[in-house]
């Protein structure tokens, strides 16, 4: 079985940055993308994308 940092290192080549200008319309098609949220768990809690996950900032970077 893979660790999380192999299934990580995996996933990297995959993975493409999305900028707020257009989110909104990826929004809107049908395959939404998976949106990552990796601030502070205070302002995630406080207010966020509605789908998006909150992932720490400090797991991404030990990966």
């Amino acid at each position: 079985m893979k660790t999380f940092n192999q299934l990580i290192a995996d996933a990297l080549p995959f993975i493409k940055e999305l900028f707020p200008w257009d989110l909104e319309q990826k929004l809107l098609t049908e395959t939404k993308p998976l949106l990552l949220d990796i601030r502070e768990a205070d302002e995630f809690n406080a207010m966020h994308i509605p789908g998006s996950m909150f992932v720490p900032r400090g797991l991404l970077e030990q990966a």
